[in-house]
C-alpha cells in the first residue's frame, strides 16, 4: 500500500492521500454537483435520504411528512413542493440508470417496496449491477438533486409578468407568461366587472434571448375607467387566474399619468391575480372627480404583432 511521508515539522492535521474514509465522504456530497459543499446542501442530501429510506410507493403522501422539503422547495405547501419535486424528475430523472433516476427508483417511484434493501435488489437484479453499485448511483442522485433544488428550484420555474398602464380615462394591461419548451401551459383567465374570457387563442412566441423559453402574450387596451366617489372604489378591477402546477414568479409594474392614482396587485395561492386601480388617499379631494391625465406619449407599443389582443371599446 502507498504511503505519503510527512517530514517532521509539518502539521499533522493535513489528510493523506490514502485516507480512503474522507475521500469516499468527499465523493458521497459533491460528486454531480458543480458547486462546494455548504451546510444547506448537505442537510438537503440528510432530508432526501430520510425520503428514500421510507416504505411504500413514493407518492406526495411521503413527501408530506417531510417538514423541511415541504418548506424549502415548496414555501410550506406540501402540493407544490411535489410538483417540484416531480418537475425535477421529469426533467433529469426519467433514465433509471443515471444518477438521478436512480435516487427516483431506490426511493420507491413506480415499484413500492417495504424497504430500501429490497428497492436496491431488485434494482440490481432489473439492470444487472451490485446493489452497492445501485446505492451508489441513488446517493450521487440526491448530491445532484441536492444542487439542482438550492440553485435552480428557486429560480427556473413559470414566470408570469404583468404591466398596467393609466391614460387619461383608459388603462391597458400587458400579460406575458413564461414556461419552458414543452412544459403544459394551463390556460389563463381574465376577468373584469363580472365578464369573463379564458383565452385559449394565445399563441407561443419565442424570443431569442430566452433560450428553452416559450411566451403566450395577452394585451387588454382601452378598458374604460370610472370616475369613483369613494377614495376606497376603485376605477377599475382587473383578476387574471393562472394556475401552472409549479408556483410562478411575478414581475409586476404599473405605470400611471394621474398622480393622484396608483396601481395595486395581490397575488394569493390559488394563483388568482387582483389588480384595481385607486386613488392615492392623501391627495382625494373634490378635484379628484375632474378629468384623468393624460400621458405625454403612448409608452405602448402600437404593434399587435405576437399578441392576443381584447379591445374593450370594440
Amino acid at each position: 500500500m502507498p504511503r505519503l511521508c510527512i517530514r517532521k515539522g509539518l502539521d499533522d492535521s493535513v489528510p493523506r492521500v490514502n485516507d480512503r474514509k474522507i475521500q469516499r465522504t468527499d465523493t458521497k456530497l459533491t460528486r454531480g454537483s458543480t458547486v462546494a459543499r455548504d451546510e444547506l446542501h448537505r442537510d438537503l442530501v440528510r432530508w432526501l435520504r430520510a425520503l428514500r429510506r421510507q416504505p411504500g410507493l413514493l407518492a406526495a403522501e411521503r413527501l408530506a411528512v417531510s417538514a423541511p422539503l415541504i418548506s424549502f422547495i415548496g414555501n410550506g405547501s406540501p402540493v407544490l413542493a411535489w410538483n417540484n419535486l416531480m418537475a425535477l424528475r421529469k426533467r433529469y430523472g426519467t433514465d433509471p440508470e443515471s444518477d438521478v433516476g436512480a435516487f427516483f427508483y431506490l426511493s420507491g417511484w413506480k415499484i413500492g417496496g417495504d424497504s430500501l434493501e429490497w428497492r436496491r435488489n431488485h434494482y440490481a437484479r432489473r439492470f444487472a449491477c451490485d446493489d452497492r453499485t445501485a446505492l451508489r448511483r441513488a446517493d450521487r442522485g440526491a448530491a445532484t438533486l441536492a444542487t439542482l433544488i438550492r440553485e435552480e428550484v428557486n429560480y427556473d420555474r413559470p414566470c408570469g409578468n404583468v404591466i398596467t398602464y393609466q391614460d387619461g380615462n383608459t388603462a391597458s394591461l400587458l400579460a406575458i407568461y413564461r414556461v419552458r419548451t414543452g412544459e403544459t401551459f394551463p390556460v389563463p383567465r381574465l376577468s373584469m366587472d363580472g365578464t369573463r374570457w379564458r383565452l385559449d387563442q394565445l399563441a407561443e412566441s419565442s424570443d431569442a434571448s430566452m433560450d428553452g423559453f416559450v411566451d403566450r402574450r395577452l394585451k387588454v387596451i382601452n378598458i374604460p375607467l370610472v370616475r369613483t366617489r369613494e377614495v376606497s372604489d376603485p376605477c377599475v378591477e382587473l383578476g387574471l387566474v393562472w394556475t401552472p402546477s409549479i408556483w410562478p414568479y411575478w414581475e409586476l409594474v404599473g405605470h400611471c399619468a394621474d398622480p393622484r392614482l396608483h396601481w395595486h396587485f395581490t397575488v394569493d395561492r390559488s394563483g388568482m391575480l387582483s389588480v384595481s386601480l385607486n386613488w392615492a388617499s392623501e391627495v382625494f379631494t373634490t378635484d379628484s372627480f375632474d378629468e384623468f391625465t393624460f400621458l405625454d406619449e403612448v409608452s405602448m407599443s402600437d404593434s399587435n404583432d405576437g399578441w392576443f389582443v381584447i379591445d374593450m371599446a370594440a
